[in-house]
């Protein structure tokens, strides 16, 4: 059994590095978020503690596939990046709501205006 997690750990030895280094950046990133909460006075409980954990490691994700596969940047810098912007999860997640709500408000304003042109088209033929 030993020999197999060692021949299975040597095949896959940079892939769980990068795992672990990944996994411990973002848990850094967690702690630091934690810590400026409770400075800001909000209570500590294990359930605000996993969502915000659950959070940041999505975003932290997201942010390490982009930096890795499309940046390809050394993995002890990206895994510092998604700690970074892990910790900064509930801004990052704002802002992208934002973007999305802008996107949505802009569709729908364009849609509008599609239709009341071709409205406005269809009653000058009429005339």
């Amino acid at each position: 059994m030993i020999e197999h997690l060692h021949k299975f750990y040597e095949t896959y030895k940079t892939e769980i590095d990068e795992g672990i280094l990944f996994s411990g950046f973002v848990m850094f990133g967690v702690i630091v978020k934690t810590i400026r909460a409770i400075q800001k006075g909000s209570k500590l409980s294990f359930a605000w503690f996993f969502s915000e954990a659950l959070v940041s490691f999505f975003i932290a994700l997201i942010v390490y596939a982009v930096m890795d596969q499309f940046f390809m940047m050394k993995p002890f810098f990206t895994c510092a990046l998604c700690a970074l912007l892990g910790s900064f999860s509930t801004l990052v997640n704002k802002k992208i709501e934002e973007w999305i709500e802008t996107t949505f408000d802009s569709a729908k304003q364009a849609t509008k205006d599609v239709f009341t042109i071709v409205v406005d088209k269809f009653k000058t033929k009429k005339t």
